[in-house]
């Protein structure tokens, strides 16, 4: 496995992976398994695990990858070699996590276990801000710019 960059809203390639997590769906490593956050380095995030120890989990799996995982802002321009994610979590309980992606347009998309990606958000629109999409009952954690390295 390894990261690869987005690909974009027109591809049909994610009708091949439909069982993949939005974890996998963010790094846009391909793979039909349920990939969680600690799962590359089995050490799977529990519901009792900080904010801080599963961004740094990330971190080393991002690595592993063969990339580069850092806090920015949803503002920050990115290089070629670059990507953005943005983490928000369960409000009560922090048990549960969920991933958007920017696409190369500026536009975001995330991913649920069994359906396609999706574009769009409640009302029909395009995604163009994580934190407003993310349903009832999350709080925004992070935005993370993703440097592909290899």
């Amino acid at each position: 496995m390894k990261i690869c960059f987005p690909i974009g809203q027109d591809s049909k390639i994610w009708c091949n992976y439909k069982n993949s997590s939005c974890y996998s769906y963010a790094l846009n490593v391909f793979t039909n398994d349920r990939l969680y956050v600690g799962d590359l380095l089995n050490k799977r995030i529990s519901c009792f695990d900080s904010d801080e120890y599963l961004i740094w989990t990330m971190s080393q799996e991002v690595s592993l990858l063969g990339g580069v995982l850092s806090k920015c802002s949803n503002e920050i321009a990115l290089t070629n070699s670059e990507f953005k994610i943005c983490l928000v979590r369960e409000s009560v309980g922090r048990r549960f996590y969920h991933f958007f992606r920017q696409e190369e347009d500026g536009f975001w998309s995330h991913k649920m276990p069994m359906e396609l990606p999706q574009f769009f958000d409640g009302n029909g629109n395009r995604i163009s801000d994580p934190i407003k999409c993310a349903e009832r009952g999350y709080d925004f954690v992070s935005f993370f710019k993703i440097k592909k390295l290899l």
